[in-house]
């Protein structure tokens, strides 16, 4: 569907959509209204603003996070008009967008394998939905490397039999994580849960993230940075999510019959702030080799060079950073110089050449063809996708971005797998293709 011009808006009755989002989010209340503004809807956002819909509410359709306030789904449903839910809650029939679930759990394990964690737990509380899907995907990632993921939270604390009397959840989940291999990688459902993982772990005693390392998902801009410990997160592009929706109901008034399984919009990248950065490599000069990697890759710098300030010789050095990083000392340069240029190219207008010099490639050709290699996709191509919203398949390597809510048994806590992030430059409309992750 084509995003109709003011012209042609302004020539037809405009349509009137209702905001039921039970759990809010500023970014996917930032992408319908962006999807609002460019279709010309008038939308109602007093459920929104004030947990009320008007009994005499009349209008066209309706954005909702169905699953978690049964009164209001209730209310939704007798208005008999089309709705798109956000989020896995939806009952039958009623078309979503939705996270990729899938595939945040696979750039967490990603994430933390890249720093060299040979440890890992997964910390989960109502094992709704949504939050399965990404502990699977993270589960999943980490045993066809080779490695075992340890469950931690309150169901698993109950299904071990573990002695919890007396006890309160932080302090659970502190004699959760004293229990486990150090050091260990954790990631939470979501960032409220993180948080708490963290407190739980100062709160016994273990260093974060010297010991505990701990990722969330939704990179809330108001929650991470304010931690006990700044938290790294992955970034799900709620304002995306929001726009997707918008752009799926438009469709559906538009007399489209609507997708049988979820729309899903795949994760941007992790922010990494001080919960996770830290190198759990326990060879000191691997660790050496790839903290100048980090430092330096967008100078021109090749192994050769980094091989130089170690002190091993090339060959066994080279050796061991396959060991224990999973590839060679190149693959990584690249492997960064690909995930700046990528940053550059979605924030900003620059040349390509300069984005080339900036992310260390050194030339613009260089980066092409470096770019269809890794990517299958031209610099140029890549940019665009990110501005129509089509997306580019990516390698296989986590895109990272360096950067200097409980309740799992509370009323009214956010839905499973509601769980995307708002973008840092808002995404125009482009095609969508279902699938089931």
């Amino acid at each position: 569907m084509q995003v109709q011009s003011a012209l042609d808006i302004s020539s037809k009755p405009r349509r009137r959509v209702l905001l039921a989002l039970a759990w809010y989010s500023v970014a996917i209340h930032r992408g319908i209204t962006r999807f609002a503004h460019d279709a010309g809807w008038i939308v109602d956002g007093g459920y929104v603003r004030g947990g009320v819909i008007a009994d005499k509410w009349r209008g066209q359709g309706v954005i909702a996070v169905l699953g978690v306030d049964k009164s209001m789904d209730a209310t939704v449903k007798r208005m008999g008009v089309p709705v798109v839910n956000v989020g896995y809650n939806a009952p039958p029939g009623v078309p979503s967008v939705a996270s990729d679930s899938a595939a945040v759990g696979r750039m967490a394990a990603e994430h933390f394998i890249s720093r060299g964690f040979r440890h890992f737990a997964f910390f989960e509380t109502r094992q709704l939905p949504g939050e399965v899907i990404r502990r699977d995907g993270f589960e999943q990632t980490l045993k066809q490397a080779g490695y075992e993921v340890h469950r931690i939270g309150l169901p698993t604390a109950r299904l071990s039999g573990m002695k919890t009397s007396g006890l309160t959840p932080e302090q659970i989940v502190g004699r959760q994580l004293m229990a486990l291999p150090k050091p260990v990688a954790v990631t939470a459902e979501y960032d409220d849960l993180a948080i708490e993982v963290i407190d739980a772990a100062l709160a016994a005693g273990l260093r974060v993230p010297e010991q505990v390392a701990v990722l969330g998902v939704d990179n809330d801009d108001l929650l991470c940075p304010l931690a006990s410990v700044p938290l790294s997160s992955i970034d799900n592009d709620e304002d995306r999510i929001g726009y997707e929706a918008g752009r799926l109901l438009e469709r559906i008034l538009d007399g489209e019959t609507p997708p049988d399984r979820p729309v899903l919009i795949p994760p941007r990248s992790v922010i990494v702030r001080q919960s996770t950065n830290i190198l759990a490599i326990p060879h000191e000069h691997v660790a050496g080799a790839l903290k100048m990697i980090w430092e330096h890759y967008t100078e021109p710098i090749d192994a050769t060079r980094v091989a130089a300030e170690i002190p091993l010789s090339y060959t066994q050095l080279h050796e061991s950073f396959v060991r224990y990083v999973g590839h060679s000392m190149a693959e990584e340069l690249e492997r960064r110089r690909v995930e700046h240029a990528q940053r550059l190219l979605a924030s900003s207008d620059l040349k390509m050449t300069e984005v080339a010099r900036r992310s260390g490639f050194g030339s613009a050709d260089r980066m092409g063809r470096v770019f269809m290699r890794k990517l299958n996709t031209t610099p140029s191509d890549f940019r665009n996708s990110i501005l129509t919203g089509k997306d580019v398949q990516p390698s296989g390597n986590n895109p990272t971005q360096e950067q200097n809510k409980s309740g799992a048994d509370r009323p009214g806590a956010r839905p499973a797998a509601f769980h995307q992030i708002r973008s840092e430059k808002p995404r125009r409309s482009g095609s969508l293709t279902p699938t089931d992750g």
